[in-house]
């Protein structure tokens, strides 16, 4: 991230060489790099960046930089981290790299710089694919059982929450196929007794959680918009999965590119709304009343403004979790 903030001042003065705006500079690539670029540095972004755009999330809630895996990889040769990596079963096996405090760039859990107000007051975009954590699931089949995945929030998730955190935690999510995620398709895509249940807590906590938490903590502070992209909730097993959303951001035709034309209009204007007539118009995120826009899989009503208030109590206990346990 810091080599990341380094291209930022570079690429600013590149471009002003070359007649540029310094300020419009490119896309970053993950959610929550982006948001960490936005409370790095005690939320004063340099003048490097003038609004952000963050699919699938917020800052992640991370804590120190103990948190992570005990190997640094940097440390392994080359040959012997590859043989290991070829030798992993399948994608999905291997855990993403997730950002640490590590005193310099982050100088503390994520969630604590939100609270304090430590980010980039510039106007921002946050949205969700509805089934971000299917995906991210398939490797954890092997949860079959109520105490398996007791077991495995309290090993990679919570490890230092009381048993009774957990326990009630579990209740918000209860062992019911039709709760689960992939979201709203009943009894559908139950790749195995607790997938479902796994890939619903997964993605609240690392996707679902940050993105609503962050927009309840600056949205009245700071111009906000939040979507929810639903589209795709036929694909077998992981319906409106991480990164479904791509599509409908770089695509060709009126059919695959609303979240492109929005997202083009915030490039310029600093809103993704238009001119009247323009597109479904986008109300910003309200802290006492969300609304978000709706991407759907629908002919007749593809997009609708509806409420941002879904799982309420349980993203709630999973932002007091996240506060207490970063991961």
């Amino acid at each position: 991230m810091s080599a990341e903030r380094l291209g930022l001042k570079w690429g600013a003065d590149l471009n002003l060489k070359f007649g540029g705006d310094p300020s419009k500079l490119g896309r970053e690539r993950w959610c929550y790099l982006c948001g960490s670029h936005m409370i790095t540095n005690n939320g004063d972004n340099e003048g490097l960046f003038r609004g952000a755009i963050m699919q699938s999330g917020g800052p992640i809630p991370v804590g120190d930089i103990e948190n992570g895996p005990a190997v640094l990889y940097f440390m392994v040769p080359y040959t012997t981290y590859k043989r290991a990596m070829d030798d992993s079963p399948d994608f999905f096996g291997v855990s993403a790299w997730l950002p640490r405090v590590d005193g310099v760039f982050l100088k503390e859990p994520t969630q604590y710089s939100v609270v304090r107000g430590n980010v980039a007051n510039v106007p921002m975009i946050a949205g969700n694919c509805d089934d971000e954590g299917s995906l991210f699931s398939i490797s954890t089949m092997n949860i079959t059982t109520t105490a398996e995945l007791k077991d495995y929030m309290k090993l990679y998730m919570m490890p230092k929450a009381k048993d009774s955190q957990v326990d009630l935690l579990l209740k918000y999510y209860p062992d019911d196929q039709r709760a689960g995620c992939p979201f709203d398709t009943g009894l559908k895509n139950a790749l195995s007794p607790q997938f479902k249940r796994t890939a619903a807590l997964q993605g609240d906590f690392v996707f679902h959680g940050p993105r609503r938490y962050f927009l309840q903590h600056r949205a009245d502070k700071q111009k906000s918009w939040g979507f929810i992209h639903k589209r795709g909730k036929d694909l077998p097993f992981v319906g409106a999965a991480h990164i479904t959303d791509v599509p409908n951001s770089f695509g060709v035709g009126p059919a695959l590119s609303e979240l492109r034309d929005y997202f083009i209009r915030f490039t310029n204007n600093l809103d993704p709304n238009g001119k009247r007539g323009l597109g479904v118009p986008w109300p910003q995120w309200d802290p006492r009343k969300p609304k978000a826009a709706i991407f759907q899989d629908s002919t007749l009503f593809p997009i609708i403004i509806g409420d941002d208030n879904y799982r309420t109590d349980a993203l709630n206990y999973v932002a007091n979790m996240s506060l207490l346990y970063p991961i």
